[in-house]
């Protein structure tokens, strides 16, 4: 079986499972979107929000990159947020970082100069930035999980102070910014604590 039709059965088998439980279900999803979300999150193929905070299509518009960078010279994900805030009329902006990142542990250890390196250039200043909170963790995932933490409310002020939300906040339109975190060992999604 090739990888096309490995794919194509399972999606058969979902589009089965959805149409018995609503037969409109994809009439629906098809007459347009309303998420409450606009989700930043990591392109780790084992991170999900749809999966493990249980949402459904159509509750949240994302984008994801290597390490959940929000950062204000990327017009992609500035697209992205524009487009979520200003027509999508999004309630919830929110930074998902995850345990484990290997975008994190990359540059925690420096990588080679290509591509991934020039990413993550903003990570690079991050960690120059707060070595003395960093030095207070063991090498090895301690340290990496506690940067993911110090990564997401770093985007979170990023968001918070972009153009976007600034005019958002100028016109009235309420916005909140959240930082959340993903534990892959437990799968559980939990508030850090910072918000805008």
């Amino acid at each position: 079986m090739s990888a096309f039709e490995e794919v194509s059965a399972r999606n058969a088998k979902w589009i089965g499972e959805k149409l018995a439980g609503d037969p409109d279900y994809f009439t629906k999803l098809a007459s347009g979107q309303s998420p409450d979300f606009f989700i930043i999150a990591c392109s780790d193929s084992r991170v999900s929000l749809l999966k493990h905070a249980g949402l459904d299509l159509g509750e949240e518009f994302s984008t994801r990159n290597i390490a959940n960078l929000a950062t204000p010279d990327d017009t992609s994900f500035m697209a992205s947020l524009r487009y979520a805030v200003e027509h999508l009329k999004v309630k919830h902006v929110v930074v998902c970082g995850h345990s484990s990142c290997g975008g994190l542990t990359a540059a925690l250890k420096g990588v080679a100069h290509d591509e991934i390196a020039d990413w993550l250039k903003p990570v690079d200043k991050l960690i120059e930035r707060k070595q003395d909170e960093l030095s207070k963790h063991a090498d090895g995932a301690e340290r990496v999980n506690c940067l993911a933490h110090l990564n997401v409310e770093e985007q979170v002020q990023n968001i918070y102070n972009s153009p976007v939300l600034e005019a958002a906040r100028a016109r009235g339109q309420e916005v909140k910014v959240h930082g959340w975190y993903l534990d892959l060992s437990t799968g559980r999604v939990t508030d850090t604590g910072v918000s805008a």
